[in-house]
């Protein structure tokens, strides 16, 4: 395990999709200020930058969403039957999304 920040696992499930498709890419697993994990039903190809459009649990900062760019890093089967993890490390962040980001890790994160 090469992460240097830990992960927070987050107690909703938020939906992440690419842009400009809105294709359902997963949902929202676990959070650090350098990037995410999402589960969802395919493969995801590595080494690609998506632009991601992902929901919030409610109004933060004025928003219940955000916009941002990330790049797959890993993308295997997942435990669960029929899913697949895939990592992404954040790229282009407005410093606005950020801090939504860091609240998402102070409010909603589950530490175990």
């Amino acid at each position: 395990d090469k992460r240097k920040l830990k992960r927070h696992r987050l107690i909703y499930y938020l939906r992440v999709c690419s842009m400009p498709t809105g294709l359902l890419l997963g949902h929202l697993i676990d959070i650090t200020p350098a990037g995410i994990l999402i589960v969802g039903a395919s493969l995801l190809p590595v080494d690609q930058d998506f632009d991601l459009h992902m929901d919030l649990p409610g109004e933060i900062q004025g928003k219940r969403s955000i916009l941002f760019q990330a790049r797959c890093i890993w993308s295997r089967k997942d435990p669960a039957p029929s899913f697949y993890a895939s990592g992404f490390q954040f790229g282009r962040v407005a410093p606005e999304d950020m801090h939504i980001v860091d609240r998402l890790i102070q409010d909603c994160g589950c530490f175990e």
